[in-house]
């Protein structure tokens, strides 16, 4: 089949994605978008209306995509700038299980629930990890919470509240000498965790619906990235101890 389309395009404006990139270094900024495109690309298989048996070819694509990369000879142009920047092994591992996710989320409920919460959990580490790779900031610190921000985004509302204090823990511990270079997804998680507390389950590539929420989402990614740069993000927001 034809390379499946991943664009790297501006994200939408308001989008947590487009407060990731533009709190990001500049020179990050277009790194930041294209492993934001090669994952639209990847989830485009989930799109309503898509035929089935399409999604499938589109998925295992990508999971040659993942071995080709192991390899080093990736197809797709995003992948190889990745490829690149990152390392095969970081960016094989994100692919790789971003894939095993999407297909989880693909078979719906033959899958099971715990089975795509852990799934997501290790997909959005690894998502994390190699962003983190990107921005040169710590990988392990950033595997960490991309796997609370996934399992936050997969909770059902009455484990709600325990994934926001998960996340904000993980956020809290998090050394101030290795928050400067982790800004950009910081902001992303700040930003998460102010939504999850609205109610609003809009995925990051998506502004916030409302006029109000967007000012004020406006507001705190700039808070969150001066306290990024300061190492305190911890007093962003109020954090639930056990």
């Amino acid at each position: 089949m034809n390379l499946p389309s991943a664009e790297a395009g501006p994200p939408d404006p308001g989008s947590i994605h487009y407060f990731a990139e533009l709190y990001a270094l500049p020179q990050h900024r277009a790194r930041l978008r294209a492993t934001h495109a090669l994952e639209a690309g990847v989830r485009a298989s989930l799109r309503s209306g898509l035929d089935h048996q399409l999604a499938h070819t589109r998925l295992h694509w990508w999971q040659q995509e993942a071995e080709r990369i192991a390899a080093g000879r990736p197809a797709h142009p995003l992948a190889a700038q990745l490829l690149a920047l990152a390392g095969a092994r970081p960016l094989g591992a994100a692919l790789q299980g971003l894939v095993q996710l999407t297909q989880a989320d693909l078979a719906g409920g033959q899958a099971g629930d715990a089975l795509r919460r852990a799934l997501a959990a290790r997909a959005g580490g690894a998502r994390f990890a190699l962003l983190a790779i990107l921005l040169q900031a710590d990988a392990d610190a950033a595997h960490a919470l991309g796997s609370a921000l996934a399992l936050l985004h997969r909770a059902e509302p009455e484990a709600r509240p325990a994934a926001r204090k998960a996340l904000s823990i993980e956020l809290s511990a998090l050394r101030p000498a290795l928050q400067p270079p982790l800004r950009a997804l910081l902001v992303w998680n700040v930003l998460a965790l102010r939504r999850a507390r609205r109610g609003d389950t809009a995925p990051p590539e998506r502004a916030a619906a409302s006029r109000r929420a967007l000012l004020g989402d406006n507001w705190l990614a700039w808070r969150a990235a001066r306290a990024a740069d300061a190492g305190r993000i911890q007093h962003i927001f109020e954090v639930t101890r056990p």
